[in-house]
């Protein structure tokens, strides 16, 4: 937001591929209404099944495994129709994860499960049996039968390793991540819902929230919070990592560390050669302040529009959130307070 000038609170454009096993990425197996070949089934663990590739599920393998289901639909965000209309679940046990799509196994024709599948939610064992094949991203369990087995506890989330889990190793896994809310999105295509972008100061995730008070973007951005969801990579159309959806399913899977202040404004002003020079503890997540003039002012209609703003003998872009600030123009005086994008080899201020 830009002081001085009446710009709406906005969200940063944002490219979001093809969810995992959500996408039409080729090797899905069967298409819809063909059923697979019956095989011998295999008992197998989530642990084994976690382990495989791609490559190693070319020619599906029929399985039986069990497992606690961790989240249900788009978890805290699914709808109370959730087996109708995000009919998928994860389930876990020990090291190992998995996605479980009903959908597509209704969409091939060998889904036997409706009346156990009514009884399916968060902490319940389960036995599935199956085709594990090709996924979006990574290989899936499209089920044929469920038998629900009972309650049990699930482990606790990990709290995984950076590398791991911002390259895709940890898909279906609940993790428990934390970082500052960056961005906020509002979406009511489908249902509403609260897009979060969330800066860890190693790479970011996304989290979706239901459009409650709670969640509202003022509360969201620049907050501290700490998630607790599955893993779910959005990959693009080749397959491969793109970005890191947690998905939390209950209210209390998602912590406020640290609420945002009520003016943006009330940060530290810094000097625009100063915005992202050495801090000790590593680069701020929170928001920063600037001022200068107005050197430059791109189309509004760019994905993400910015003005050039100088002070001195230096010049950093800013992208601004939402609609275009009303009297921006060149030689405008501009104060702005966003976040640190490092997306280039010198520094921009984004969500301003």
């Amino acid at each position: 937001m830009c002081a001085g000038l009446p710009c709406a609170e906005g969200m940063r454009w944002l490219w979001v591929w093809a969810s995992l096993g959500l996408g039409g990425v080729g090797g899905l197996g069967a298409g819809p209404g063909e059923a697979i070949a019956e095989e011998p089934v295999r008992e197998e663990t989530l642990q084994s099944l976690s382990r495989l590739r791609q490559e190693d599920v070319r020619e599906p393998r029929r399985v039986r495994v069990r497992g606690v289901v961790s989240t249900v639909g788009d978890g805290i965000c699914s709808p109370d129709d959730w087996r109708v209309r995000s009919a998928y679940f994860y389930m876990e046990e020990g090291s190992g994860a998995l996605w479980v799509p009903v959908f597509r196994a209704r969409e091939r024709g060998v889904w036997r499960g409706e009346e156990e599948f009514a009884k399916v939610e968060p902490g319940m064992e389960v036995e599935v049996e199956g085709d594990v094949s090709e996924g979006g991203f990574a290989p899936m369990l499209v089920p044929r039968t469920v038998r629900v087995l009972g309650r049990k506890a699930l482990g606790p989330p990990l709290d995984p390793e950076w590398r791991e889990v911002f390259t895709g190793g940890l898909r279906a896994r609940r993790v428990r991540l934390s970082g500052v809310v960056q961005d906020v999105r509002l979406h009511r295509s489908v249902s509403a819902q609260v897009q979060a972008k969330v800066e860890t100061g190693v790479g970011h995730f996304y989290v979706w929230l239901p459009e409650r008070p709670e969640y509202a973007p003022g509360r969201l951005l620049d907050a501290e919070v700490e998630v607790t969801g599955a893993a779910v990579v959005l990959a693009n159309w080749r397959g491969e990592f793109g970005h890191l959806r947690l998905m939390p399913m209950r209210a209390e899977d998602v912590v406020f560390r640290k609420q945002p202040g009520a003016d943006p404004f009330e940060v530290e002003k810094v000097p625009l050669e100063r915005l992202d020079s050495y801090v000790p503890g590593g680069r701020p997540l929170h928001r920063r302040r600037i001022e200068g003039e107005a050197t430059y002012v791109s189309a509004a209609s760019l994905p993400k529009p910015f003005v050039v703003v100088q002070s001195g003998g230096c010049a950093v872009r800013v992208h601004w959130a939402g609609e275009f600030p009303a009297g921006l123009r060149v030689g405008s005086r501009v104060e702005a307070s966003g976040f640190i994008e490092a997306s280039r080899e010198v520094s921009d201020l984004s969500g301003a």
